[in-house]
C-alpha cells in the first residue's frame, strides 16, 4: 500500500491523540484538534505521523 499523506478520519482520533501526545509529550485528551485540521502520514494504513 505504501505511503499515505491525508487528514485523520474521524474514527482514527483516538489513535491520533495517543501518537500525536507522544510525540509532544502531552496528555492525549488535550489535544481538541479537529481531524479535518490534521495532516497524518499513513504507512501501510497505520498511522505513522501526526
Amino acid at each position: 500500500m505504501g505511503l499515505e499523506i491525508r487528514p485523520a478520519r474521524e474514527e482514527e482520533g483516538d489513535k491520533f491523540k495517543h501518537v500525536a501526545g507522544m510525540a509532544l509529550a502531552t496528555s492525549p485528551e488535550g489535544s481538541g484538534i479537529p481531524p479535518e485540521f490534521t495532516l497524518c502520514v499513513f504507512e501501510d494504513g497505520k498511522l505513522a505521523t501526526a
